[in-house]
């Protein structure tokens, strides 16, 4: 056990060169000596009422959820324990989560990611970077969790073809439409000659 309360890796280290660079990946190979456990999402985001939320709703679907307020803490649960799957919010304190993606990613290029934005003109960044989603908000609860199964479910091979630049699937969820405001008593009392 750390410091965090959670299990160190077990693993094994191999290095693949891609290209020009040259990644090294630690993978578990624990599985023959540790019962299986679920998959472990992380939640980061700085707002307290989404760290609470989305962790209860990972637990209903079975998974288990570990939460971090910041760039740096993320960094170091990822460096402490397995995680499957990384929740990463852009908008942070201090450390930007473009910059929190690159240092999980450099940290081991098999975690997948699902960035998620408030913001507009992410998809171009997410798809460069090799993130294995953009969400934007406000968040589509089935979507989410249908893109986290078939993130946990792909090759290792799609994982890192996607970090390493080459093509690979991304998924891509836009924010749900919001529903225009009933205007009808408003249209219907407009009689046709511009006014109401």
């Amino acid at each position: 056990m750390t410091g965090l309360g959670l299990v160190p890796r077990v693993g094994t280290v191999c290095a693949m060169q891609l290209g020009p660079m040259t990644l090294t990946v630690e993978k578990n190979v624990g599985a023959a000596t540790e019962p299986k456990t679920r998959h472990r999402i992380l939640v980061v985001d700085d707002d307290p009422s989404v760290r609470e939320m989305l962790p209860r709703v990972l637990e209903g679907e079975g998974y288990e959820a570990l939460s971090a307020s910041s760039g740096e803490e993320a960094v170091a649960i990822v460096g402490a324990a397995r995680v499957d799957l990384v929740l990463l919010d852009l908008k942070l304190r201090g450390q930007s989560g473009w910059h929190t993606f690159q240092q999980l990613v450099a940290q081991d290029p098999l975690l997948s990611v699902i960035i998620i934005t408030a913001g507009p003109g992410q998809l171009f960044a997410a798809l460069g970077l090799g993130a294995g989603a953009l969400l934007e908000k406000p968040l589509d609860f089935p979507r989410l969790l249908q893109t986290i199964r078939d993130l946990l479910e792909e090759p290792e091979e799609t994982r890192l073809a996607r970090v390493a630049g080459r093509r690979a699937q991304f998924h891509y969820l836009p924010a749900t439409p919001q529903k225009p405001p009933k205007l009808g008593r408003q249209f219907s009392q407009f009689n046709g000659s511009g006014r109401i």
